[in-house]
């Protein structure tokens, strides 16, 4: 499975230079044979976040949660809380198929 990931790093006192953790996470993706598409860093701002979501979202559609988080690195904490205002749905928690889905 082709995965396409989007870092995303909210800070309000580094940039890309010096996000060393993003850089560090970049490798392991890649290491895994899974492309980057785009690694930016934001302030730690909700516009400049939800910016950077629909980047993200730009590489087709949120096929989970999972996916949601993997590409916008967006916290749990804030997925939790976008899943109980109903902003994501129906999307499914990830993308395995149970084989309970299939009967």
């Amino acid at each position: 499975m082709e995965l396409k990931i989007s870092i995303v790093t909210c800070s309000d006192t580094r940039d890309l230079a010096q996000d060393e953790a993003g850089a560090a996470l970049e490798e392991l993706i890649e290491a895994q044979g899974w492309t980057v598409v785009s690694h930016v860093v934001v302030r730690d701002d909700a516009s400049e976040i939800g910016d950077a979501i629909v980047e993200a979202a730009k590489d087709g559609p949120f096929l989970s949660k999972d996916d949601f988080r993997q590409r916008t690195k967006v916290s749990k904490t804030i997925i939790d809380l976008m899943d109980s205002l109903g902003l994501l749905g129906d999307l499914p928690e990830s993308n395995q198929i149970s084989i309970f889905d299939l009967v």
